[in-house]
């Protein structure tokens, strides 16, 4: 189930919703108690981690307010517990520090209070009570600010700018491919560079050990037919498996369980993530013999 699909069937449930009662007492990620009712005035923006990774996450619409208001309401990030481990949001935040001030909305109350059925979404609060609650749309227009594209739907790249914090850089067909001395799972260690040349080119498939979850969807189908493919193809493949809140262990049994026969590098600290600038996975990087990138797509184009 995607989160689309997920959001609808809450959609159901929400008609039954209304703010009522007093505001549930949760814990923010550094474990401090937020009491929404002792706070002056407050920015509720309910989000989905997730993406943020494909660039298209509630931050810009946060980014495009005005420094007046962000001032006088501070932010406070919102992310549903549906579909989501702890683990995940640590990673998260670790990708984007500023992503803070958020909290787990655990067992979705205040997603039930506010009566929230879709995201990116806001809540303005004051003194405890509800001054508005809608979309994007809807508050810049009660903020009586002139309207503006909004950011996520508009089909913007990501850049480094949006990953503050993060050694993260977008590298685009015709680039230069990284180049760096790495070490596969089973200790091989691979010069890229010299890689690039000995294989005229190649492709670099990187993995997350997560699959299948909801937020991969179709990443079973994808892994099943890149094992096919590596069983028949002559071309150079590398694999680099995010290496964020899990082991090798369950990285080597993930490669096990799809059967997918190459090597693999355990991207501790996702540090080739980041040169490379991929933040979705199953995701390819194709290189060519003059180690320029050639091609970056997700796996399923590629194939």
């Amino acid at each position: 189930m995607n989160m689309n699909t997920v959001w609808a069937v809450m959609l159901l449930v929400c008609s039954q919703w209304a703010y009522s009662g007093d505001i549930p007492t949760q814990h923010n990620t550094d474990g401090q108690a937020v009491e929404l009712e002792q706070q002056a005035r407050r920015h509720l923006v309910f989000m989905d981690i997730f993406a943020s990774y494909s660039g298209h996450g509630a931050e810009l619409q946060w980014q495009q307010l005005p420094q007046e208001f962000t001032r006088q309401y501070p932010v406070l990030w919102v992310q549903p517990e549906l579909n989501i481990t702890r683990e995940q949001v640590a990673e998260y935040q670790q990708l984007f520090p500023d992503m803070r001030p958020m909290v787990v909305d655990a067992q979705l109350q205040w997603m039930q209070h506010f009566n929230v059925w879709s995201s990116p979404y806001h809540v303005l609060l004051r003194e405890g009570e509800v001054e508005f609650a809608g979309d994007y749309a809807a508050l810049r227009q009660h903020l009586k600010l002139a309207p503006k594209v909004d950011p996520i739907t508009a089909d913007a790249m990501p850049t480094a700018d949006t990953i503050e914090g993060f050694d993260y850089h977008y590298v685009q067909a015709g680039d230069t491919a990284p180049s760096a001395v790495v070490t596969t799972m089973t200790g091989e260690k691979i010069d890229l560079a010299s890689w690039y040349q000995q294989n005229q080119g190649g492709r670099i498939v990187f993995l997350d050990s997560l699959c299948p979850m909801p937020h991969f969807p179709g990443c079973e189908q994808e892994l099943q037919q890149l094992s096919q493919t590596l069983k028949h193809s002559s071309q150079g493949w590398l694999g680099v498996m995010n290496g964020f809140y899990v082991s090798q262990d369950i990285a080597e049994a993930f490669l096990q369980r799809f059967d997918l026969s190459l090597p693999v590098v355990f991207d501790q600290n996702n540090q080739l993530f980041g040169r490379f600038g991929v933040l979705s996975t199953p995701y390819v990087v194709e290189v060519d013999a003059d180690g320029k990138l050639a091609q970056r797509q997700s796996l399923a184009a590629s194939l």
